[in-house]
């Protein structure tokens, strides 16, 4: 049985403050934009979900467990970065544009094809067999 001394504990609790509860990038983002945009009293809260839900897809993808869902939930919210923070920035990322669209499009373009890695065809297959099915069962 190991023990964890009183400085082993510190050490923890300080990485924990200074940099998880603390991270200044996420917590810029939470306080001066979701909270300026109308998530006042959990702009915080929200982009350490946003950021752990991105951490967590992508662990699920990489391991290829639970892929549809963690697509769905990346889609989801590139589509509400899209719609809140990128959009009015237009589409450029670099260059002459800044914070657009592009990267966002372009990684919901790539979960798209992980989600439906035959594509459109099986689908559209499948319900032309169905309608087929049905009209001949109607004639005879």
């Amino acid at each position: 049985m190991t023990y964890i001394t009183h400085s082993q504990r510190q050490k923890k609790q300080t990485f924990v403050n200074n940099f998880i509860a603390q991270h200044p990038r996420l917590k810029d983002f939470g306080n001066f934009y979701l909270d300026e945009i109308g998530f006042s009293p959990v702009g915080v809260p929200l982009a350490w979900a946003i950021k752990l839900s991105h951490v967590l897809c992508a662990l699920c993808l990489l391991f290829n467990k639970f892929t549809k869902p963690a697509a769905i939930l990346t889609i989801l919210i590139l589509i509400a970065g899209i719609i809140l923070v990128h959009f009015k920035e237009g589409w450029f990322v670099v260059g002459a544009g800044r914070n657009g669209i592009e990267f966002n499009f372009l990684l919901i373009v790539v979960l798209i094809t992980i989600l439906l890695p035959k594509g459109l065809k099986k689908i559209q297959q499948h319900n032309f067999y169905f309608q087929a099915n049905t009209i001949f069962s109607d004639r005879y």
